[in-house]
C-alpha cells in the first residue's frame, strides 16, 4: 500500500475545505476504513519481513500487505501512527532528507496554492503560453473560478510539470507565481513535514525508515552522478540521525523500469536491499526487490469498495504466492 499526506475532514466554507476540494487526499476516517479491511482480509507485515522472507523462503505463507508512506508529511505523525498502533501495524515512510526540518514546501504543495489563489487576468496569456503551452493556457482561463475546473487544470498542470527537470520545473513553477500572483506572498502554509525529534521517536516505536533521495529528486532525468549522490546522501544522513540501517528506498513520481535498470547496481552498491515504485499491482514470488509495486485505495469509508480494490482479479484469496507494498 502507498499513501502520501492524510487529514482531517475540513469543517464546510472554509479555505482548508476549499484547498482540500481542489486537491483531495485521504482522509484520517477513509484511512481507519482501510486499515479495518486490511484487519480483517489481510496479514499487514513490515516491508523488510516480506522482503526477507521472500529472500529466505522463496514464498510467503500468508497474504500479506506492507504500508508505506512516501515525502514523510507530518500527518503521518499526528493521524496515521495513532491509527496504526491502534491496530497493531507496522509501517515504512520514505523521507526526502532536505525536507526534514525545513520550512521548505514540495512543488506540489505550492502549486496547489499558487493555483488557489490566482486570479488570471487576460493579459497574462502572452506570458503564460510561452511558459506551460497554449492548450494549458486555454484550460487555465476556461477553469474560471469553478473548483471541479481549477481541478482539472491542476492535474494536467502537474502531469506536465512531473514531466519536466528538476531545475526547469522550479524556473517555470517561480515564473507561474511571478505572472499569477505579482507580488504577493502565499497566504496559507501548505502541510508541514517531520522533524529529526519526531523521526526518532517514531522509529523508537518500530516505524521504519527509508530514502526518497535528499530533494525528491526525478530521478528519470537526472545524471547518474547526481542520482547516485542523492542516493548516497540521503541514506547517510537518515542513518546519522536515528541511528539505524537504511535498507529501503522509494522512487520519486512513480518510478518507471528504464529508472530502476540504471540505478539497480547503485542501489546495491551502496548497500540497499531493496526499492519501491508507485506502480500498481501486486508482487509475485520472483519479484525484483528492487522494484516492488505499490497499490493505492480508494479514498472511501465504505468497505465493499475497498475489499474490491484489494481483491480484484482473485476469488479471496490469491490463486498465486503475492503481496501488496
Amino acid at each position: 500500500m502507498a499513501y502520501h499526506n492524510l487529514s482531517e475532514e475540513p469543517k464546510p466554507e472554509t479555505v482548508e475545505r476549499e484547498l482540500f476540494e481542489l486537491r483531495p487526499s485521504v482522509t484520517k476516517r477513509q484511512f481507519e476504513s482501510h486499515l479495518q479491511v486490511l484487519k480483517k482480509e489481510f496479514k499487514v507485515v513490515s516491508l523488510p519481513d516480506i522482503v526477507r522472507e521472500i529472500g529466505e523462503k522463496g514464498r510467503l505463507e500468508d497474504d500479506s500487505v506492507a504500508i508505506t508512506f512516501d515525502d514523510g508529511y507530518q500527518s503521518f505523525y499526528h493521524l496515521a501512527f495513532p491509527l496504526l498502533r491502534k491496530y497493531d501495524f507496522p509501517a515504512t515512510v520514505f523521507l526526502p532528507t532536505d525536507f526534514v526540518n525545513s520550512q521548505k514546501a514540495f512543488w506540489w504543495d505550492e502549486l496547489l496554492q499558487i493555483i488557489f489563489y490566482a486570479i488570471p487576468q487576460r493579459k497574462s496569456a502572452s506570458f503564460l503560453t510561452p511558459l506551460i503551452g497554449d492548450k494549458l493556457t486555454r484550460h487555465l482561463y476556461a477553469a474560471g473560478d469553478s473548483v471541479a475546473g481549477k481541478r482539472e487544470f491542476l492535474e494536467s498542470l502537474e502531469v506536465y510539470l512531473r514531466s519536466t527537470e528538476d531545475g526547469a520545473r522550479e524556473e517555470k513553477i517561480k515564473n507561474l507565481k511571478e505572472i499569477l500572483l505579482p507580488d504577493q506572498d502565499l497566504k496559507s502554509a501548505g502541510p508541514k513535514t517531520l522533524t529529526w525529534d519526531q523521526i526518532a521517536e517514531l522509529a523508537g516505536e518500530g516505524i521504519t525508515f527509508g530514502s526518497h533521495t535528499s530533494s525528491h529528486l526525478s530521478l528519470e532525468f537526472a545524471p547518474l552522478e547526481k542520482a547516485e549522490e542523492e542516493l548516497a546522501k540521503s541514506k547517510e544522513v537518515i542513518e546519522e540521525k536515528i541511528k539505524v540501517r537504511v535498507d529501503c528506498f522509494a522512487y520519486p513520481y512513480q518510478g518507471d523500469f528504464e529508472t530502476h535498470l540504471r540505478l539497480r547496481a547503485i542501489l546495491k552498491n551502496l548497500g540497499y536491499k531493496f526499492a519501491c515504485t508507485c506502480l500498481p499491482g501486486v508482487n509475485l514470488s520472483d519479484l525484483d526487490p528492487f522494484f516492488l509495486k505499490r497499490t493505492t485505495l480508494p479514498m472511501t469509508t465504505f468497505s465493499p469498495v475497498i475489499v474490491r480494490e484489494l481483491l480484484l482479479d482473485y476469488s479471496g484469496k490469491f490463486k498465486e504466492e503475492q503481496f501488496y507494498a
